[in-house]
């Protein structure tokens, strides 16, 4: 005599209704979590090219900051850190000067054209410059100076001063032609 158990077959298809749903809810789960996973990469990727792009337009020295610049005759600005050491380079990749913490030192170069560079010193810094004739120029806060790279070049009268300034200047003997 075969009784039939309702309990038994109650509990077992509750049992298979649970592991569905639950596999259900697991697929759900993994759908939801790819389109988040998309979601993350792509906002990642914006902040990443964002900032990348923003890093060189951010970085431009303003007069209101407290930085001194160094502004090429391309009109590319050079921040100087006062604490750093770096080449100054020209367009085509020579480098025409060094800079060593507080003050920059010029190279003779053989420069075809006239070259002249800006300089830029906020309120309160001071900074110096070693020109490629040994001339040396300290430039007081908020003074800035406009000078030729090459200074035996015809015409003459290299610099162009604004503001506080000290010179010494180097004795060359320049041959008469």
């Amino acid at each position: 005599m075969n009784t039939y158990n309702t309990e038994n077959v109650k509990n077992l298809l509750l049992n298979k209704i649970q592991k569905d749903k639950r596999k259900h809810k697991r697929k759900r789960v993994l759908r939801i979590a790819k389109y988040a996973a998309i979601l993350v990469i792509a906002v990642g990727a914006t902040f990443i090219f964002i900032k990348e792009n923003s890093s060189s337009i951010g970085s431009m020295p303003s007069q209101d900051e407290q930085t001194i610049t160094l502004e090429l005759e391309n009109g590319r600005s050079v921040i100087l850190n006062e604490e750093a050491t770096q080449d100054i380079v020209s367009d085509k990749g020579e480098v025409i000067g060094k800079q060593n913490r507080h003050g920059i030192q010029y190279q003779d170069t053989e420069l075809s054209e006239l070259v002249f560079n800006t300089l830029k010193v906020p309120y309160g810094k001071r900074f110096e410059v070693t020109l490629s004739d040994g001339t040396k120029v300290f430039l007081n806060a908020g003074s800035s100076m406009k000078f030729r790279l090459n200074l035996f070049q015809v015409p003459s009268g290299p610099f162009f001063y604004q503001g506080r300034h000290f010179l010494m200047l180097q004795k060359v003997k320049i041959p008469l032609l």
